[in-house]
C-alpha cells in the first residue's frame, strides 16, 4: 500500500491513528455533507466581521484622517488604536487557527482539503484590509456550505459575496442605460462598466481562457452583473436597479433578458448555465488534478472526473468521489505539496500541539494581539503562502517550479524547526516532544511508500532532533 495517498488527499496519518482498511470509502464518506468546522470555540459570523469592517475603513479612511490632519503622528497612533479595538491583527490569524486546527482535528480531512482548494479558486485578492477582517469568513461561511451542493450555487455565491463584489470593484460598474447612466450622460459625464468581475468569472471561474468567448461576452456579462455591489460604508451586498444595464446580453450564445428592477434571475441563470458547460467542467477538472495529483495532468486523470461532472450537472460531492478515485489511481504520481499544505502535515503526522489552543484567543482588545496568536500568520508568510492574502485573482500557484527556491526551501526548515521546538505558551522538553523522536519509524511507516528506504537512511544520522529534520526536508516529505 503507498501510504503517499493520505497526504496526496489529506493531511496524513497521525502516529497515534490507525491507516483506514478501505482508503476510498474512507474519501467517500467525507465529501456528502460538511461535519462543520472542528474548533473549540464560537467563530464571529461574517455579519458581525463586516460591521467591524465597515466602522474600521469609515475611521481609518476618513474620520481620523479629518481630524488628526495636521498631524501625521496622532494620526498614526489613533490608527493604531483603532486597529487594537476592532480587532485588525487579531480576526485574521482567528481564522487561521481555526482552519488549521479543524484540518488537523477533523474527522473529514480530505473535505477540508476540497474547502482550501475552492477557497484558492474562488480568490478574494489582499486589498482594502480584507483578509484582516471578511476572506476567512467568507470561505467559512459562503465557500464551505456550498460544496455539499451543485457547483452553480457555489459560483453564484461566491460571484454576489461582499468580499468578491469589492475586491473586483463591481459597485463602479454602471450601465450606460440605466437610470443612473442616463442620468449622468445628462450631465455631460460618461458611465463606465467595469469588466473585472465578468472577466474573472468567465476565464478563472468557470470557463477559461481555453474557451473562444469574445470581448462582447465579458462586455455583455459585466452587463449581466451591473447593481450588484456592496454599498459603502460597506453595508450587506444588494442589486441596486438604478445602476443595472437593461436589455438582452448574449453571452456565449446564450441571450438573457436582463429587467431593470431585478437581475438575481438573470445573474443565477448565467451561473447555471456557465456550471454545466463541458468547457468549465474540463477547466476545473485541470485544476483539481493539477492541485492533488500531477502538475502535468493527462486526459487519463482528467477525463473521468470530467464525465462526472457533465452527467451530475456539476454536484460537487459526485465530482469529489470521482476525484478520490482518480488520486488513488495516480497515487504513485508524485506531487510537490504548497508550504501551507506541508506546514499541517508536519504538524499533523508528528503530533504537535499546533495551532494555538483556542483558549488561548481571549483578548480584551485593548493591545496588540499577543505573539503567541500572531504565530500562525508569521509562518504562513515566511513560507510565503497565506491564503487570504493572494495578491493576483487567480490565487495561489499548484505548480512546483513556483515554491522551489533555494529561499523558500531553507524557510520551510526553520519554520519546521520552530514548530517541532513547541510554541512559546509550552514546554519544548515535556515527554510527548521526546516521544516524536522515539517514533520516527511508525511516521514513517504511516506515511510514506518507501519506509524501508527512508528509515535506513534515518539511521545514519546519530541524534533524533537530526533525523526529524532530514525527514522534514527530504523529497519524500515535500512531495506526496
Amino acid at each position: 500500500m503507498n501510504n503517499n495517498f493520505y497526504r496526496k488527499i489529506g493531511f496524513g496519518i497521525r502516529r497515534q491513528s490507525q491507516i483506514p482498511t478501505d482508503p476510498l470509502s474512507w474519501a467517500f464518506d467525507q465529501v456528502d455533507k460538511d461535519l462543520g468546522i472542528k474548533w473549540p470555540m464560537t467563530l464571529p459570523s461574517s455579519e458581525s466581521l463586516r460591521v467591524k469592517y465597515s466602522e474600521f475603513r469609515v475611521a481609518h479612511d476618513k474620520t481620523l484622517r479629518d481630524k488628526h490632519k495636521n498631524s501625521r503622528v496622532e494620526y498614526e497612533q489613533a490608527v493604531q488604536k483603532l486597529k487594537w479595538e476592532l480587532g485588525a491583527s487579531y480576526w485574521e490569524n482567528l481564522e487561521l487557527s481555526a482552519r488549521h486546527y479543524s484540518a488537523i482535528n477533523s474527522d473529514q480531512p480530505f473535505f477540508e482539503r476540497l474547502w482550501w482548494f475552492w477557497g484558492n479558486h474562488f480568490t478574494v485578492v489582499d486589498k482594502d484590509w480584507l483578509p484582516q477582517f471578511l476572506t476567512g469568513a467568507y470561505q467559512r461561511e459562503v465557500i464551505r456550505p456550498k460544496l455539499e451542493g451543485n457547483f452553480a450555487d457555489l459560483l453564484f455565491a461566491a460571484t454576489t459575496a461582499l468580499p468578491m463584489l469589492h475586491s473586483l470593484d463591481n459597485r463602479f460598474s454602471v450601465g450606460p442605460d440605466s437610470k443612473f447612466g442616463r442620468s449622468l450622460k445628462n450631465k455631460g459625464k460618461t458611465p463606465t462598466i467595469n469588466e473585472n468581475h465578468a472577466r474573472e468569472l468567465l476565464e478563472l471561474h468557470t470557463v477559461s481562457s481555453e474557451t473562444r468567448y469574445s470581448q462582447d461576452d465579458i462586455k455583455n456579462m459585466a452587463y449581466i452583473m451591473t447593481g450588484w455591489e456592496n454599498p459603502w460604508p460597506f453595508k450587506p451586498t444588494k442589486f441596486n436597479k438604478d445602476v443595472h444595464q437593461p436589455g438582452r446580453h448574449s453571452v456565449l450564445g446564450k441571450a438573457y433578458e436582463s429587467k431593470s428592477f431585478n437581475s438575481k434571475p438573470t445573474l443565477e441563470a448565467a451561473c447555471q448555465d456557465l456550471a454545466v458547460r463541458p468547457e468549465t467542467a474540463k477547466h476545473i477538472a485541470f485544476k483539481l488534478v493539477r492541485h492533488f495529483i500531477s502538475d502535468n495532468p493527462t486526459s487519463q486523470m482528467t477525463s473521468p472526473i470530467e464525465a462526472a461532472w457533465m452527467k451530475s450537472g456539476g454536484h460537487l460531492p459526485t465530482v469529489h468521489k470521482k476525484l478520490a478515485e482518480i488520486i488513488f489511481r495516480f497515487k504513485d504520481q508524485p506531487k510537490f505539496q504548497q508550504p501551507e499544505v506541508w506546514l499541517v502535515q508536519v504538524a499533523n503526522i508528528l503530533g504537535i500541539d499546533w495551532p494555538m489552543p483556542a483558549s488561548m484567543f481571549q483578548h480584551d482588545f485593548k493591545f496588540e494581539p499577543s505573539e503567541q496568536i500572531k504565530l500562525i500568520s508569521f509562518a504562513l508568510n515566511e513560507l510565503g503562502h497565506s491564503p487570504y492574502r493572494a495578491k493576483q485573482p487567480n490565487g495561489f500557484s499548484d505548480i512546483a517550479e513556483d515554491w522551489i527556491s533555494p529561499e523558500l526551501l531553507i524557510r520551510r526548515l526553520a519554520i519546521s524547526r520552530r514548530v517541532i521546538e513547541g510554541p512559546a505558551y509550552k514546554n519544548p522538553y515535556k515527554q510527548n516532544q521526546r516521544q516524536r523522536y522515539f517514533d520516527i519509524e511508525r511516521i514513517v511507516a504511516l506515511n510514506f511508500k518507501n519506509p524501508d528506504e527512508i528509515n535506513s537512511l534515518l539511521s545514519k544520522v546519530e541524534k533524533p532532533e537530526h533525523k526529524l529534520e532530514l525527514l522534514l526536508s527530504s523529497e519524500e516529505m515535500l512531495f506526496a
